[in-house]
């Protein structure tokens, strides 16, 4: 098991944003999602590591909501109001629903997985015979790319 100590500086140094506006709901929005924060720990940061490196870097709510949305449909889970409007509230959501939907975390970036493979195979195309190019023609020389 994890030292207490060590799971607290974990959770310290998380980044909160600023809160900013004080009407009663708003604080009580903000109170559900710093007790939603609190109970997942730091699954909730593993799980947003693995979701950010599938998606090759930060991930804005976007496309995380997207992917909610589908897999909510697919797997009749129910996707509360403060995930649909908050980034921290959702990356709680896809904690909670980890079981569920981790097996399908690869398919939140599809247009990465064409990019990868559209840079293998720009990597495997044959490099155009040197002897071609005649270096007395500058037209030459300048158009090869």
């Amino acid at each position: 098991m994890l030292d207490m100590t060590y799971v607290q500086d974990i959770l310290s140094t998380r980044k909160m944003r600023k809160f900013r506006c004080v009407s009663p709901q708003n604080m009580k929005d903000h109170d559900d999602i710093l007790q939603r924060i609190n109970q997942n720990g730091i699954k909730m940061d593993l799980v947003t590591a693995i979701i950010e490196s599938s998606y090759g870097g930060h991930i804005t709510i976007e496309p995380l909501l997207s992917f909610a949305n589908k897999m909510a449909k697919k797997y009749g889970l129910n996707l509360d109001r403060l995930a649909k409007r908050n980034r921290s509230a959702l990356l709680c959501w896809y904690t909670e629903n980890w079981a569920t939907i981790n097996t399908h975390i690869a398919d939140i970036n599809p247009y990465r997985k064409e990019k990868l493979i559209q840079k293998l195979k720009e990597s495997k195309s044959p490099i155009p015979n040197q002897g071609d190019i005649d270096p007395s023609d500058i037209g030459q020389l300048l158009n090869y790319h």
